[in-house]
Order: structure tokens, then sequence, then C-alpha cells
């Protein structure tokens, strides 16, 4: 066939998958995909090396390895399922940590009947020698840091594995930081200790929410860059082929060269 003959087949659409080229194996994802004027059947050309190919073929091969990628998919859902719900967990733990930090522990007042009273949590008083604030100022900074950490964690993972979601609705990432924070509201609203001042407790897991979200975003933003940045480093450039998605997804295109 005469590349001009094919190249003035009618464009049905383009490749959606990534399918690669049985010559050279460049990626075709994003290719157009013409109808042969002469066969009637659906081709695509490599810009790689230039040769023709069917498009969407179908054999026994390629049935039970669809099969496996769908076992694979599973898999990954699952990792992806477990992944966020310790990120929340872990979220949750560090803003309602955080919150408790400015707590401490009082002695009830003895009473005739109990001469051995037990403990409850009291708003912790404020630091007075420079040494207590020193300590005060480094549990902060290392809370703020482990909040952080956690929530760029979470921003890159659901820029990754979220890659296809575009729009308001890569605010799914949030989740992970809303959950811990419901976690930690529904501990407050629970503990007797801090009725006296739970106004404030659920203000500072407020606090907390809101830097946690913050991290997340900024990972959200940052995490495809990184990604592509690392993949340059580490995949020769056949090897990224196998993860075009990450420059496809943003409008952008691999170069192999």
């Amino acid at each position: 066939m005469e590349a001009t003959d094919a190249d003035s087949g009618v464009v049905v659409g383009h490749i959606q998958t990534d399918t690669f080229c049985e010559s050279c194996g460049y990626n075709l994802h994003t290719q157009v995909v013409r109808r042969d004027p002469r066969l009637e059947i659906l081709i695509c050309r490599c810009p790689e090396c230039g040769r023709w190919t069917a498009a969407g073929k179908s054999t026994a091969r390629q049935v039970w390895l669809n099969r496996f990628g769908t076992g694979l998919l599973m898999l990954w859902m699952g990792f992806l399922f477990v992944a966020f719900g310790f990120l929340s967990l872990f979220l949750g733990v560090a803003n309602y940590g955080n919150m408790m930090s400015r707590m401490t522990f009082a002695q009830l007042p003895a009473t005739p009947s109990n001469p051995y009273p037990g403990y409850h949590r009291v708003m912790a008083p404020p630091p007075v020698t420079e040494r207590e604030i020193s300590r005060q100022r480094f549990e902060d900074a290392m809370m703020a840091f482990v909040m952080a950490t956690l929530g760029l964690i979470a921003g890159v993972l659901a820029a990754l594995a979220f890659w296809h979601v575009h729009g308001w609705r890569r605010l799914v990432a949030l989740l992970p930081p809303l959950l811990g924070f419901a976690g930690g509201w529904i501990a407050v609203i629970d503990d007797q200790d801090v009725e006296t001042f739970r106004g404030w407790a659920l203000s500072r897991l407020g606090l907390g929410l809101l830097w946690e979200c913050a991290a997340v975003l900024l990972g959200l933003f940052l995490g495809r860059p990184l990604a592509r940045a690392a993949l340059h480093i580490l995949l020769p450039p056949k090897g990224r082929q196998h993860l075009a998605f990450l420059w496809t997804t943003d409008g952008k295109t691999l170069k192999i060269t």
C-alpha cells in the first residue's frame, strides 16, 4: 500500500490507550486512527518508524493479556484504597496529636468517698522560661513538618494515581485530611475531659486541617512535574514511553530523543 493511499483514509478517531508499535516499540497513544479506503479496516501509522498497523487488533493472546491486566488493575485499586486509608488515619492522628500537645493532665480533687482520684486533661500553662518556649516551638515545628509531609505524600499520590481526573474533580485528593479531621472531631465531641474548652480544641483541629489541605494542594500541583523530572533521570527514553500518560494528560509531548 502506498503511504499516500493510507494517508487519504477517513480519520475516525485517536488511540486512547497505550498501544506500542510492533516494529520500533513507540507508544501510539493519541495517534490518529484512519479507515483504509480499500480494505475498510482501522489502521494507525507509527510516527517514529512510519509503519502502518491495524488498530484494535484482538488475538487469543491479547484476551489473556487483557484478563491479566484486569487482575493487575484490581490489585492497583486495592493498593490505592489501603494507601489512602492509611494516609487518612495518619493525617487524623497527626492533627489530633497537634491539638493534644497543648494539653496536660491534672489530678482531680480528693473527696471523702474517693481519696485517690484519677486524672483529667486540662489546658497546659503557657511556657515561661526560655527553655520551655524553645521546646514548645520545636514541638510545634515538628508537628507542622509531619502534617505537611503527610499532606504532600497524599497530594503527589493523588496526582499520579488520578492522572485522568481534571478540573475541580482533582479536589478528591482532599478526602484524606477531611476524613482525618472528621475522626478527630468525633473524638473531641465524645471526650468529656475537654468539655470546658471544646471550642478551642475544634478550632485547633480546624487550623490543622487547613495546613494539611494546603500541603495536599501543593503536592497535587507538583506531583506530575516531579515525577516527569525523576523519570528523565532514572529511565532511558524508550522506557519512558510506557508512562507517556504523565505527559499527555497535561497536554505535553514526550520527547524520546
